[in-house]
């Protein structure tokens, strides 16, 4: 149930699409985030309930990373952000600038996230959803590095993974080196004379060791970011004074921010509610 009822049903009734445009704010969040368009729209309303959560915590909120990009987004859209959410629906501004980073401020932020997580569910009356919410051990594994493709001229093919390329190869030396071995005693295996399955050889342990290294690169990249601290952060101010700092992740996804005063009231519909619900 929330808590400010108002105030949710103010936020749960905006939106960021412009209903004159024909390319709409959550089309070009589907579009450069590679989401289909109804994950695009769950993910703008996980974000308004960010928003609330910001607005209403006593503590540092922050949000998943899904939720940060359509919060990076909507901030290029000036006049909906400032104007419309900020100023008329939030009546505070609700700033979003970097971090100095750095071990504590990412501990601090992962601590901040499962107290976001618990506040959601008290707000809202049921777990936020994982596809948008992930926990904590998912939310910061790893580093994401993200850029911007030109899918008219380029390809975007997933890496493979290291690990379980590395296994199925190890496999496949296994047996060619066996197929080898009998092979050289006279009969062929499987239509192969001993000079193919030599080549077999040679190509899987190429596999095995690009696999190695490329494994190597990945572990050496993780580390050397963990210990450069390099996580930006945002900063919230939603109570009409002074700043409050929060954080972004080592995934390039906003971690954190913290909310202004608390609301009163009582009542609120169930998991989120809707626009005008009460």
């Amino acid at each position: 149930m929330v808590t400010n009822v108002a105030l949710w049903n103010r936020i749960a009734c905006f939106t960021p699409d412009d209903p004159q445009a024909d390319f709409r704010f959550t089309d070009r969040l589907a579009r450069e985030n590679g989401w289909s368009k109804a994950f695009a729209a769950g993910a703008v309303e996980e974000y308004r309930k960010f928003v609330y959560l910001a607005a209403v915590s006593e503590r540092h909120v922050t949000p998943s990373d899904i939720v940060d990009q359509v919060w990076h987004l909507h901030l290029t859209f000036t006049r909906s952000y400032w104007d419309d959410l900020c100023g008329a629906v939030l009546q505070k501004p609700l700033h979003h600038n970097p971090t100095l980073g750095g071990p504590a401020e990412r501990a601090r932020y992962r601590m901040q996230y499962a107290q976001t997580l618990a506040l959601y569910q008290l707000e809202f009356g049921c777990a936020a959803p994982a596809a948008f919410w992930p926990d904590a051990n998912v939310r910061f594994s790893g580093t994401a590095h993200q850029s911007w493709v030109d899918r008219r001229t380029h390809w975007v093919v997933a890496k493979p993974d290291w690990r379980g390329l590395t296994a199925v190869a190890l496999a496949f030396v296994g047996v060619a080196t066996a197929g080898n071995a009998y092979a050289a005693g006279g009969p062929v295996l499987a239509g192969l004379d001993a000079d193919d399955l030599s080549l077999l050889v040679a190509a899987v342990v190429v596999i095995v060791v690009l696999s190695a290294i490329g494994s190597a690169l990945e572990n050496a990249g993780r580390k050397k970011k963990r210990n450069d601290g390099g996580d930006s952060g945002v900063v919230f101010s939603v109570d009409g004074g002074g700043s409050r700092k929060g954080g972004k992740s080592d995934k390039d996804g906003g971690e954190g921010g913290e909310g202004g005063e608390g609301g009163g009231g009582d009542g609120g519909g169930g998991c989120g509610g809707g626009c005008g619900g009460d």
